[in-house]
């Protein structure tokens, strides 16, 4: 046991000193410059490896024969202590600059520039991973074990931040892992768009892990230090877990650490991925504005304009209240703006029509190419995520875990209608079984409960969606609401029944790619020409409002669409060409036709009462007013009626927006003053 343990130890010892000095060695060659000594690495691969590989060798032989290392007792607690220090430090060195290795998209040169720009968000990224490493290895008491599984956590939460990165362009958020339960209907999704190569390569380092560990010696840790470990890990963590709130804040500020709430994208570039992850941990959905309370509810409720007042109380012209039809068409998103292509013919001429003759306009999704639900929650609730703290799901976050939510389903299902919701897949996915009966709706038809399962691609098929629609229809057993979230045009693109190509402008996988998804919107065109000629005859009035929740994502760094030729020059331009979607509000009544030239989920339900007649509540009021105004909200940016960023918002738009978000806070996370009042008819 002591010669396999001395023997190790040498190992060590030699492992430590050839990597200082060939550190120092290249420092020197380079001047003392650690960038270019970095550079200088990265293009002399061969001669390093080499030359530490020899270096190595002759170090093991030294330290070998150094009398002080055969007197040392292999077998102290003082030894083991060292040991465990010294490979939980290097460990966690290792991994903090491999986090911020992906951050940086892969390139070593970025990932040291950054480390001497920015040493404090270094130091505190390594304090973060140093302390969690030990939280692990308290746990497992196999020092070895408990480093190799705290690094292959560590490597894949790397790879799935770097896969969200390139694919979404968000960064990982902690509200992400509640996503896990679904993990398996995941992958699936987005296999094709991620690079295997490193995975492999962690699986067959690990291997290698497992093999030489087996034959070194078991350095186990005593029950006293394990819990003075475990103490001092889960203290360092829970000091900088959402350290807004934490004696560590003024620290962090004087150390120049600031965290970018309003801009994710770049709070995890300038802090770090593990100061940005950690910052994101808090249990409620929205941060408590400082002059809530139940008197200010109260003054909004009965200071906000009632329309029922204004206009005309009832129906109109109807004569019966109007079957409402949602369609949120999953990653449906006008192709033929991608002008490069040279297209031939339309492939959306039916809902192009149908925009040309009714109200209809450009949705400002909140998202781009993933977070359905957030889109879904804006439209339901009429709720901002924009009010939300940054990664924020409050589906999973809050609403399934919650009381009932007020929202227009609850409003129409008061008002007389049946409400029901349809999904043509996986009723746990977003926990929407749990959501759907927060919100009020009493029936909810998924993958295992629909009629009409035929297939396109890989998802239930648009048209057997408008088939489903059409029965429930056909009851004619009163008015009706039916909610409606699509799958079929979801990624991966990569693969269909028929890989015909349109194109051949791209790359060929990028004609694939892009071919794939024409067909599918294609078939959702003509799914709601179905619809719509089945409505035209229909003897029951019916408005189908129809949007795209976000536009799709083809793959890594928006590739396909600059190849496409399309792309932005301002930010105010990437804004809306990557955010907004069609949408449109199809009557078989005779409605006003309005142009919407950016208009956030959050107001569709008050076109609903602008174009049934019903009598709306005060909450509904209050988001008319503000969709009169600023009907286009993202992040911090607010757009005009003509769809411009309005970039000195105005004393009664500035009032206006703090009424909204003190509202939403007020249903979310408050103590729900005065709900009854916010919607209740009067």
């Amino acid at each position: 046991m002591s010669g396999r343990t001395r023997v190790t130890f040498n190992l060590f010892i030699s492992f430590y000193l050839t990597s200082l000095l060939m550190f120092c060695g290249i420092m020197l060659f380079q001047k003392g410059y650690f960038l270019r000594a970095v550079n200088f690495a990265l293009f002399h691969k061969k001669e390093i490896l080499i030359i530490s590989a020899i270096l190595f060798c002759v170090l093991c032989f030294i330290v070998e024969k150094m009398e002080f290392v055969k007197k040392i007792n292999f077998n102290s607690k003082l030894f083991y202590t060292i040991m465990v220090l010294l490979n939980t430090v290097s460990v966690s060195m290792i991994l903090s600059i491999y986090l911020l290795y992906v951050q940086k998209d892969n390139f070593l040169n970025r990932t040291f520039q950054y480390i001497i720009t920015h040493k404090p968000h270094f130091l505190v990224t390594f304090i973060i991973i140093f302390g969690l490493n030990l939280i692990f290895v308290a746990i497992i008491r196999n020092l070895y074990i408990a480093n190799t599984i705290f690094g292959l956590v560590i490597f894949f939460i790397g790879q799935v931040h770097f896969n969200k990165l390139k694919i979404l362009g968000e960064p990982l958020y902690p509200s992400d892992f509640s996503l896990v339960a679904t993990i398996g209907e995941v992958l699936p999704m987005i296999r094709k768009n991620v690079n295997l190569l490193p995975i492999v390569l962690a699986v067959v380092l690990i291997v290698l892990i497992i093999l030489v560990q087996r034959s070194m010696p078991k350095i186990r840790i005593h029950l006293i230090i394990r819990v003075a470990l475990a103490a001092f890990g889960i203290f360092i963590v829970y000091s900088f877990m959402n350290y807004g709130e934490k004696w560590t804040l003024p620290y962090m500020q004087k150390a120049g650490i600031q965290f970018i709430r309003w801009n994710q994208p770049s709070n995890y570039a300038y802090n770090g991925p593990v100061i940005a992850f950690m910052g994101n941990f808090k249990k409620e959905l929205m941060d408590k504005p400082s002059d809530y309370s139940k008197n200010k509810i109260n003054s909004i409720v009965k200071n906000t304009p009632n329309e029922n007042n204004v206009r005309p109380n009832g129906l109109g012209d109807l004569q019966q209240k109007p079957n409402i039809i949602f369609i949120m068409s999953e990653s449906f998103w006008d192709a033929s703006k991608l002008t490069g292509l040279h297209l031939q013919s339309d492939p959306i001429p039916t809902i192009h029509k149908i925009m040309s003759e009714n109200t209809s306009g450009n949705l400002l999704s909140p998202t781009f190419g993933g977070g359905t639900a957030n889109v879904e929650y804006e439209a339901l609730t009429g709720q901002s995520n924009a009010f939300l703290r940054p990664g924020s799901m409050p589906y999973q976050d809050g609403l399934a875990n919650k009381g009932n939510m007020p929202s227009i389903v609850s409003v129409l299902k008061d008002s007389g209608y049946s409400v029901e919701a349809m999904h043509p897949y996986n009723p746990a996915f977003y926990k929407r079984k749990e959501v759907y009966k927060r919100l009020g709706f009493t029936n909810f038809y998924s993958m295992g409960t629909m009629k009409h399962t035929d297939k396109f691609g890989n998802y239930i098929s648009d048209e057997s969606v408008t088939l489903e629609l059409i029965d429930l229809l056909k009851k004619k057993d009163g008015p009706k609401f039916i909610h409606t979230v699509s799958m079929q045009n979801h990624l991966p693109y990569n693969k269909s029944d028929n890989n015909e190509t349109y194109f051949n402008q791209l790359k060929p996988e990028n004609n694939v790619i892009l071919s794939n998804y024409f067909k599918g919107i294609e078939a959702t065109d003509l799914a709601i020409k179905h619809l719509t000629d089945f409505l035209d005859t229909f003897d029951e009035p019916t408005m189908v409002v129809f949007w795209g929740d976000h536009m799709p994502s083809f793959g890594k760094d928006r590739e396909i669409f600059s190849e496409a030729g399309y792309s932005a020059k301002t930010p105010v331009e990437d804004l809306r060409k990557f955010s907004e979607t069609p949408f449109f509000v199809y009557t078989n009544y005779d409605t006003e036709k309005v142009h919407y030239e950016s208009l956030s989920p959050s107001f569709l339900s008050t076109i609903v009462f602008d174009k049934t007649g019903l009598a709306r509540p005060p909450y509904f009021d209050l988001l008319t007013q503000i969709r009169e105004t600023v009907p286009g909200i993202k992040g911090a940016n607010r757009l005009n009626t003509k769809g411009e960023l309005i970039t000195d918002l105005s004393t009664e738009q500035k009032q206006l927006i703090k009424n909204y978000e003190m509202v939403q806070y007020n249903l979310l996370d408050g103590k729900q003053y005065d709900t009854d009042e916010l919607f209740k008819v009067k």
